[in-house]
């Protein structure tokens, strides 16, 4: 399949962020962190991150609010990303200033994610010393969570080692895409057929479990993280 590039409707999930209306809908964002304990090459981290990003079309969306408050995601072509990965050269720092560093440097990159400038993932790499170093990539919740980031970053690390050794990655083949299942939600949606669904799940009983009994005169104020033991 093509890589897909322009505009298409939210999933609902989508919607729904959009729906709550957050003070700052740019800031709600993941951030993973690695340990680098042998030298990275920056040029195929770079590649290797433009290839996964050409793979997965929801890595390259950005957001716009059109008319009528209405919200669109829009596809952009991986040649007009803004720069995805940035590496810091901290060797020359002692540790604790390599942390202050690292700290305010990642601030800055969640601050620089923007719902309408995409990419909305980003890399930083910071030497800390000859050999090792810190991978940090932040992503808004939008594009990853904890089960598509595990996908992502599989190939990710699949692409670098094949990259860094001089060779040519071949990413597993693209199934249906979001353009592709946005637009049959959207459609399945207008047809009516799920309503029979909403009185099913509607009326479905309430299988929650019930809550532990506590053990009897306990304060449930001491119940902090300072009273924490491990057994």
């Amino acid at each position: 399949e093509q890589a897909v590039e322009g505009e298409f409707p939210l999933t609902a999930r989508q919607y729904k962020f959009f729906d709550d209306n957050f003070i700052n809908s740019n800031h709600w964002n993941r951030q993973f962190s690695f340990d680098v304990e042998k030298k990275i090459s920056i040029n195929a981290l770079e590649k290797a991150f433009n290839q996964v990003l050409q793979h997965h079309d929801a890595l390259r969306v950005s957001f716009l609010q059109k008319e009528k408050a209405e919200w669109v995601q829009i596809c952009q072509p991986i040649s007009e990303l803004k720069q995805a990965v940035f590496s810091y050269d901290l060797s020359n720092q002692k540790c604790s200033e390599q942390q202050h560093s690292m700290r305010r440097l990642i601030l800055e990159g969640h601050q620089s994610i923007r719902l309408d400038r995409a990419p909305l993932i980003k890399a930083f790499y910071f030497k800390l010393d000859n050999k090792a170093g810190s991978l940090v990539i932040i992503s808004h919740h939008l594009l990853l969570d904890m089960v598509s980031s595990r996908i992502v970053f599989e190939d990710l690390m699949k692409s670098y080692e094949y990259l860094r050794r001089g060779l040519t990655c071949k990413l597993p083949a693209k199934t249906s895409s979001l353009k592709q299942w946005t637009e049959y939600l959207q459609s399945y949606s207008l047809t009516g057929n799920f309503k029979q669904a909403i009185n099913y799940w509607g009326n479905f009983p309430d299988r929650s479990e019930p809550k532990l009994s506590l053990d009897k005169g306990f304060n449930q104020s001491l119940n902090i993280e300072s009273s924490a033991k491990t057994i």
